[in-house]
């Protein structure tokens, strides 16, 4: 990957392929208390090539690589002097992103002023603050009194602003999904047969329309059915007679 010239970490020093070398590394290395590295159960090695290109080297072929393995980069000349797991920097983080943290209230809200050195342009909003929130109703009660500028909403409440002028919405979509994993060294659960029929049995468009109100798509994998790596006629639709079918055949009653 050939990195973008002239970005700066917050904090003035130049952001370069080292620093994007050091946080994978990190992340890879099983000493560091971090839950993206089982996104990166493929990459072998990261190693930089120059000051503006870094290079992966992945164990096997993984067409979703670049969309599901983006990370925020550490600056190695601030992170790399801390413990990765304990240091300043994982409540004090300096990044390449349009805004700097500059207060953390831990399960309240964060405040946040605009990154003089961001590489797109200092942003018009000059500070903000975040509320967290837990309560999807909660934001969206807040949102309409006033009380919050914008919020963060599933669909089903997102809806109900759609005829609020004073308002905009954006809709973002996502690699997440929900799967049921069955454990493979399980008599029943690792046998093919059973897994075959259980997933043709599970009805996802029913799923889709009653979970989640028909916002959301059904996963046949990782990988998005509208992603340009997955695999187009590899989708299973439901079959209850096709499933017993394959039970019936391998012996199971």
């Amino acid at each position: 990957y050939k990195l973008r010239q002239g970005v700066k970490f917050s904090d003035g020093k130049p952001f370069g392929a080292k620093d994007v070398v050091f946080t994978y590394r990190t992340i890879l290395d099983e000493k560091t208390n971090n839950a993206s590295r089982t996104e990166l159960d493929a990459v072998k090695d990261v190693t930089a090539k120059g000051e503006d290109t870094v290079v992966f080297t992945l164990k096997y072929p993984y067409a979703p690589f670049a969309q599901r393995t983006v990370l925020p980069i550490a600056p190695q000349h601030i992170a790399g002097e801390q413990d990765v797991n304990t240091g300043a920097f994982t409540t004090k983080p300096i990044g390449t992103g349009p805004y700097v943290l500059t207060k953390w209230s831990k399960g309240e809200k964060l405040s946040f002023t605009a990154n003089p050195h961001y590489w797109g342009g200092e942003p018009e909003v000059k500070k903000f603050t975040m509320a967290i929130i837990k309560d999807d109703d909660v934001r969206a009660t807040r949102l309409r009194s006033g009380d919050l500028d914008g919020a963060i909403l599933p669909p089903n409440l997102a809806k109900g602003f759609a005829d609020d002028e004073s308002k905009k919405t954006y809709a973002a979509t996502t690699y997440d999904y929900r799967t049921v994993t069955l454990p493979t060294h399980n008599k029943v659960a690792g046998d093919t047969a059973v897994r075959r029929a259980l997933d043709i049995a599970v009805d996802r468009e029913t799923m889709v329309k009653a979970i989640l109100n028909g916002d959301g798509k059904p996963a046949y994998g990782p990988v998005p059915t509208d992603s340009e790596w997955f695999t187009k006629g590899t989708e299973r639709p439901h079959d209850l007679d096709a499933a017993k079918k394959i039970l019936d055949e391998a012996g199971w009653k």
